[in-house]
């Protein structure tokens, strides 16, 4: 006869001390459910119970196992996440049945402000949210909260939050909806977790899942999922942050009497706090595994030197609740504009300056300032008189004030939008600005969705540099790279954003390239950049290095040499013809080179239908070059019109194909992106298009007549392929 499920049940608790944290992880349910079971208060579903019985068989020996064993440490520490994850579920759930709140922003603010409330009593011995509050559940719930808050909320905190933000949103009727909650905690007050959660792997379990939980609960939120950086590029730029100090800087970090010498670690936009618990983090893991001496650590570093600033005061209680998982809130979070010059905000970022040894941050980009109000920015000057520019880009803004509040060679990590590295105007005397001051250490290049979870798709790079503790500038070597995947693509699904595992990020590698850990991906890639640089991609300067060999074998072809740039305008209002070919940007394909039209009316021409193309022209889309939309026009389009959106380059003395290959070229498109301006949807001026260098090397000869027969077969292979295709789609239609 088959053995009871309940002696089953229990067996697997005796076995663990009675803790069913275990237990509840590997079967997909909360703690509290599986005491029901075990008080035969409800039953399992079948599959629960047979996952059950064979895990049973397999401690038994009956059946091999792989991985970690049920009540390894490393199995506990995993299914404390899980358990935390399951009550931050379980919250979201009840905010969302109640429907008591307008937005998820709300529903947020109450989570946080019980994750604080709970933790901070554990961390001083108190039970947290137990059932002890069942009795009268709304009140006893919002005294709860309101105490924890009045007790340890930092003294010395200049946050500028008043008591009251911190009150629970709950009623004398609101006993069912404050039972329910007080009902989910519960699964986190039994000792394993207490003890898993403030041990010394206790940092990674909170920050992991709070990090996890806001981006998978929020993201869909565009306020908020701007203020979250993912997490891989997060950990990326703290492990690199550590691994660049010097052996005296790492000795101050770690021993709590000398923070004071070491400066503080700024996050001038913190948001949640993502940057300084995941540095406090990997900073105590440094120290030996010794528990006193980690949260003596945790204590001095989290009051002493972390330092959050942010405007929003959504994101400083979030990253009080955030940093509040670590046993200790910070001090130092200051609900202030880290761009102010005047004022209380301006008085408070002035006593920042040459105090930061680290600054870790992602700040806001985008958005516009009036130079009238700028006027003790050295961005000002960098205007010319001739610049009918009103505003300036909170980046160049951030970017100035940064250095500021640097020590003498203390180091910047920031996430930074393409424009800072390749624009011209005021974004070139930017640089010009900031190599007088600093010393460009490391580019790192991330994909196109790093923030597609937000909503955006801007192009952005993690950008190092060091204050120079000299005022000369001289040329330095400097590490590239281009990281391709962080290892997750965003999908929308019901108009909801979500990011889906698809692999290892990249990151993970060039961390170990770069802290001289393995030496692969950025072998090749420190470069020697002189101060004088115009611009600090990394795709550039990788290309530069790849296609020109130390400068020794190339030559200086560009695109002058080989083609022209046609400007033949057209109104075809003005034909006389019924009808006319129009080119626009969606009729390229560019994987067959090939530029295809539409028949409009004459009269109905667009006013961007204005220029004239002949056979054989190669139309280059001027609107976000990194897309490479580039095409042919076909022998039967010859006359045909196409947008002003689009370059025309004529080829001479190359076959239009090759040339079209070339100006697809990854060394090409990095001179594009470098030269067009705009963050969300970028431009290039056609004037720059002759001076684009080609990656021709000396011995490289396109010219050939056997380069010229290769070219022709493709392309009577693509006409092919597009007659193929034409037939298909129209067989479709049938």
């Amino acid at each position: 006869m088959a053995e009871s499920f309940n002696l089953i049940l229990k067996e697997m608790l005796d076995g663990n001390q009675g803790k069913p944290e275990p237990i509840a992880s590997v079967l997909g349910v909360s703690s509290t459910t599986v005491h029901r079971w075990l008080n035969g208060k409800s039953k399992p579903r079948p599959a629960q119970e047979a996952k059950l019985r064979d895990i049973s068989k397999s401690r038994r020996g009956k059946i091999s196992t792989t991985g970690d064993d049920l009540f390894s440490p490393n199995f506990i520490e995993q299914s404390v996440k899980a358990s935390l994850l399951t009550l931050l579920q379980e919250l979201r759930e009840i905010l969302h049945r109640v429907g008591k709140f307008s937005s998820r922003h709300e529903g947020l603010d109450e989570i946080s402000k019980l994750l604080f409330a709970h933790f901070v009593n554990l961390r001083h011995v108190g039970q947290g949210i137990n059932h002890s509050l069942l009795s009268n559940p709304s009140a006893s719930l919002t005294a709860f909260v309101e105490n924890a808050y009045k007790t340890h909320l930092p003294k010395n905190s200049r946050s500028g939050l008043k008591p009251e933000v911190f009150q629970l949103k709950l009623h004398d009727g609101d006993d069912l909806f404050a039972s329910q909650i007080i009902e989910a905690f519960h699964q986190l007050t039994t000792p394993t977790v207490v003890s898993q959660i403030f041990g010394c792997n206790g940092i990674d379990i909170l920050n992991d899942t709070f990090g996890h939980f806001l981006s998978d609960s929020f993201t869909e939120e565009k306020e908020l999922g701007q203020y979250l950086t993912p997490s891989e590029v997060v950990r990326f730029i703290c492990e690199a942050a550590l691994s660049s100090l010097s052996e005296n800087e790492v000795s101050m970090l770690l021993d709590p009497d000398r923070h004071s010498s070491f400066g503080y670690v700024i996050d001038p936009s913190c948001g949640v706090g993502s940057f300084l618990t995941e540095f406090l983090r990997q900073a105590s893991h440094l120290l030996p595994n010794n528990a006193t001496a980690k949260s003596s650590f945790i204590e001095s570093a989290a009051t002493k030197m972390l330092v959050g600033v942010d405007k929003s005061e959504r994101m400083i209680r979030l990253a009080t609740s955030n940093l509040a998982l670590f046993g200790f809130p910070l001090s130092r979070l200051h609900l202030a504009n880290g761009l102010a010059q005047d004022g209380s905000d301006g008085k408070l970022m002035s006593e920042f300056n040459g105090t930061a040894r680290l600054i870790l941050t992602n700040p806001p980009f985008g958005a516009a300032f009036p130079v009238k109000a700028l006027s003790q920015y050295e961005a000002t000057k960098w205007l010319t008189k001739s610049a009918k520019q009103s505003t300036i880009d909170s980046e160049i803004l951030f970017l100035e004030r940064y250095i500021e509040w640097l020590v003498p060679s203390g180091k910047l990590f920031a996430i930074v939008p393409e424009s800072v590295l390749t624009n011209k105007g005021l974004y070139e005397s930017l640089r010009r600005h900031l190599s007088g001051k600093a010393t460009l250490q490391h580019v790192i290049s991330l994909p196109q969705n790093t923030f597609a979870s937000a909503g955006t798709s801007t192009k952005t790079s993690i950008l190092t540099l060091q204050k120079r503790t000299k005022t000369k500038a001289t040329e330095s070597h400097v590490y590239f790279a281009i990281c391709n995947s962080l290892g997750f693509e965003v999908v929308t699904r019901n108009s909801v954003r979500r990011k889906v595992r698809t692999g290892v990020s990249d990151l993970d590698a060039i961390a170990k390239d770069l802290t001289g850990k393995r030496g692969s991906i950025g072998s090749e890639t420190s470069l020697m950049v002189p101060v004088s640089a115009s611009r600090w991609d990394a795709s550039f300067w990788i290309n530069e290095k790849r296609f020109r060999k130390n400068g020794s074998s190339a030559t200086d072809r560009v695109l002058r040499d080989v083609a022209t740039i046609v400007t033949d305008r057209e109104n075809p209002q003005r034909r006389g013809d019924a009808s006319f070919p129009y080119i626009e940007i969606s009729d390229i394909n560019s994987e067959l080179l090939l530029a295809r039209a539409k028949i409009i009316l004459c009269s109905n021409a667009p006013s961007r239908a204005r220029r004239l193309v002949k056979a054989d022209d190669i139309l280059i889309s001027t609107v976000r070059p990194d897309r490479r939309t580039i095409g042919i026009v076909p022998k039967e389009l010859d006359n045909a019109i196409c947008s002003t959106g689009f370059a025309v380059v004529r080829a001479k003395n190359i076959h239009p194909l090759l040339l079209a290959k070339l100006l697809k070229s990854d060394y090409v498109t990095s001179q594009l992106c470098a030269n067009a301006s705009g963050v969300a949807y970028s431009v290039f001026d056609e004037s720059i298009l002759p001076n684009i260098k080609l990656p021709l090397l000396a011995n490289d000869n396109l010219l050939t007549s056997r380069a010229k027969k290769l070219a022709s077969i493709i392309e009577e292979l693509n006409k092919e392929l597009a007659v193929f295709d034409a037939t298909c789609q129209k067989n479709l239609g049938n």
